[in-house]
Formats: structure tokens, sequence, C-alpha cells
């Protein structure tokens, strides 16, 4: 999967996972809307891959924590310009990751993956070979009833996918 500005950093040490992973935020936008002064402006997905060479194998082990921005009602957020082209691309991938969670619970022959790269870079956590944890942040007020009530639908969705999960080794 290529997005520009994707990077890879390996990293040996508490003190660089910390640099990287603060060089990671500093490229996470926020922007006020009507609803939110510090909405995000994307997803923040961090990977963390860890090898371990045991003998004459590595196993390698993946965990994938993945902050989505929520879903935008432009006619609510009153978004404009880049703001709209922002949220048009949050809604698109959420609208995709939809679909994959629906594909993987009906059994299709097909899951779109590839129609996101979002959905393409959590590929082995949705119906994959890794085990998957969501939280889900809702809120209590009543003007937010809809939203929460369209994130607990979809998490309840999202429990039902089945994934095989694997220890992934390798012989050297």
């Amino acid at each position: 999967v290529f997005i520009p500005g994707l990077k890879e950093v390996h990293i040996a040490s508490v003190a660089e996972f910390n640099t990287a992973y603060a060089n990671g935020c500093k490229n996470r936008r926020t922007a006020s809307t009507l609803l939110n002064s510090t909405s995000s402006r994307s997803h923040a997905v961090l990977i963390i891959k860890v090898n371990y060479t045991m003998d004459s194998k590595v196993l390698t082990g993946k965990l994938h924590l993945i902050d989505l921005a929520g879903s935008e009602d432009n006619r609510k957020t009153n978004n404009k310009g880049i703001r709209m082209t922002e949220s048009s691309n949050i809604n698109s991938s959420l609208f995709v990751l939809g679909k994959v969670v629906t594909a993987l619970n009906e059994k299709q022959s097909r899951v779109p993956y590839r129609d996101s790269c979002l959905t393409r870079l959590l590929q082995d956590s949705l119906g994959g070979r890794s085990h998957g944890t969501m939280i889900v942040n809702i809120a209590p007020e009543s003007m937010h009833f809809f939203n929460t009530y369209m994130s607990l639908n979809f998490a309840s969705k999202s429990r039902h996918i089945v994934n095989e999960p694997i220890i992934n080794e390798t012989y050297i």
C-alpha cells in the first residue's frame, strides 16, 4: 500500500519509539468546525511490528492502533473548501470500512479491502490473522444521540467479524 508520507521507522528503545511517535503526532491535523473546535481531520494509524529471534526462527507480531476520525454531517459542521474535502475523505473511508465489515459478516466472496487505504492497512485486523479490539467513544449529550447510536451499531457489527489468529514465524 502506497500512502504519501507514510514511513516505517525501525526502533530499538522506548526513547526511539517516543521520538517516532511524537513526530507522527505532529503530522496529525485538527481544525475547528461548528461541532468541534479540535476536530480530527484524518484517521491516525500506528502499526507496531515486533520481531523476536528465537533459536532458528523469527517470530513476528503486529499491533494496530487506529484512531478513526468521526463521520461528519456537513450540514451541521458548515464545512467548506479544504474542510469539506477532508470531511469527504473521512466519510468515504468510513463508508468503505462499513462495506468491509458487512462483506465479512455476510461472508461475501469479495471483500472490498482495496477500495480504501484505511481498509488495506487494516486487512490483517479485519477478518485476517490478528486479534482485534475496538474501543468506541460516545457522547452523552442528546444532540449526539444519532452519532452515538451509529457508532455503537458499527461496533456491534464489527464484533461479529471472525479472525483466525496465527503465530507468524519464519525460519532462518
